[in-house]
């Protein structure tokens, strides 16, 4: 896998670089409530601007299912960005005339703003001519999203097929720090859990149980998870309001566990954390996990906002941007993303 400080000023002055960018932040009335992935991307596009590089920066924002949803434009990712200081030209558009027209007039140092690829059903298709006309607009790759690299989108495996493809220093980052969990990690070992669909998460908690010692399993993922006496598994013996938080009973059975972890590895809140009231788990949990002194890696993006709405996201070890990818990876699957990077050669 080849690093983007591999490219000095010289080899890229002047060059158009597609930057697939992690932009699925959360956004509320048109203002991003959590902008934690845009910031973990200034690494990247700073390097890229002060080189001159015209930056083709593209990504995705929800689930539109390949239609235009206007609260899911990317107009909100723009505004974030100027604040910051870059000079954006945002585009209502992913490909054609437009995109092509404005590359010929944009100076160097800009970024270039592509609209929603997912609202174009041929990128969740993971469909090759797609990836090609996105490519044919750019000279080099760069794969600045873990978080998406365990999908089969176009903008993730296919692209990187006609260019030169480079990592961001951001999702190296990511995997330096997850390979140390994995590599080197302190027992006893507990994963934290949490969420709604238990059959999403299920394959990847069967994999956890072979190299856990505890698997806690909080918000209402333990409602439905057959436990067969497994010791490992501890389900929540008591909720607060409809199921929609963890009760005290379950939080100090949990606290007690992760109290003799060395190594803690936390996906999804244990409550409805967009309501206050079922905050409570979730910040019980993680002051546990804080007070254990354990390394604590944390992943995903309902979980990373709860923890960024209690203000202690950085009393954790290492927070990833990557909620699915990051279980992906630990679990031993081949990231998508990471192939086309030739990661695993």
């Amino acid at each position: 896998m080849d690093s983007l400080n591999k490219l000095n000023k010289i080899l890229l002055q002047g060059k158009r670089v597609l930057v697939r960018g992690d932009l699925d932040v959360p956004v509320q009335d048109g203002v991003i409530t959590d902008p934690s992935r845009l910031e973990a991307m200034r690494e990247t596009l700073d390097y890229l601007v002060l080189r001159n590089v015209k930056v083709i920066l593209m990504g995705h924002l929800g689930r539109p299912e390949g239609k235009i949803v206007e609260e899911l434009r990317l107009t909100p990712i723009a505004e974030y960005l100027t604040s910051l200081g870059y000079d954006v030209i945002k585009l209502n558009v992913a490909l054609g005339t437009e995109l092509y027209q404005t590359l010929k007039v944009m100076e160097d140092g800009t970024i270039l703003l592509l609209e929603n690829l997912r609202f174009d059903p041929r990128e969740e298709k993971n469909d090759e001519n797609f990836a090609k006309d996105i490519a044919s607009f750019g000279d080099l790759y760069v794969n600045e999203c873990f978080a998406t690299s365990h999908r089969e989108h176009a903008s993730i495996s296919q692209v990187p097929k006609f260019l030169d493809a480079y990592s961001g220093f951001r999702l190296e980052r990511e995997i330096e720090n997850i390979n140390k969990v994995i590599s080197n990690y302190e027992t006893p070992l507990v994963a934290v859990f949490g969420g709604i669909k238990l059959e999403t998460k299920l394959p990847v908690i069967s994999k956890f149980l072979k190299i856990s010692d505890f698997v806690l399993l909080g918000g209402r993922l333990g409602i439905n998870y057959e436990t067969d006496n497994n010791y490992k598994i501890l389900v929540p013996i008591d909720y607060l309001g409809d199921k929609e938080d963890i009760g005290p009973k379950t939080v100090k059975m949990f606290s007690n566990v992760i109290d003799t972890a060395k190594t803690v590895i936390w996906n999804g809140p244990m409550g409805k954390i967009e309501d206050d009231a079922y905050l409570s788990g979730t910040k019980e949990i993680a002051e546990a996990i804080i007070n254990s002194k354990a390394f604590s890696l944390v992943g995903g993006g309902d979980t990373i906002e709860a923890l960024n709405k209690l203000k202690i996201t950085d009393k954790m070890s290492f927070v990833s941007m990557g909620g699915g990818a990051m279980l992906e990876y630990i679990s031993g699957n081949k990231l998508p993303g990471l192939l086309a990077l030739n990661f695993y050669e």
